[in-house]
């Protein structure tokens, strides 16, 4: 979703936010908010939108969202 490079801090309706832009879609999370902290904290930030089970290839099955509790925490990585 950003880096360090392309997150931006931007006043929207006299509200101060992280804004980053992945494709063409603008996000906006406010810097006060525990996530924004977060993503001022992160140096890059992803989003699981899927996830596949199945122990073949051919078989997997695709699921909404990510097991992301199970993964290993990095500070400069802000995974949702």
């Amino acid at each position: 979703m950003f880096t360090d490079s392309t997150r931006r801090i931007e006043t929207i309706d006299g509200e101060r936010l992280y804004t980053f832009r992945p494709n063409t879609i603008t996000y906006g999370i406010p810097v006060d908010h525990p996530i924004g902290k977060e993503v001022g904290r992160s140096k890059i930030g992803v989003v699981f939108h899927t996830h596949y089970t199945g122990d073949e290839l051919a078989s997997m099955q695709a699921r909404a969202g990510a097991p992301i509790n199970t993964f290993n925490k990095v500070i400069d990585i802000l995974s949702k």
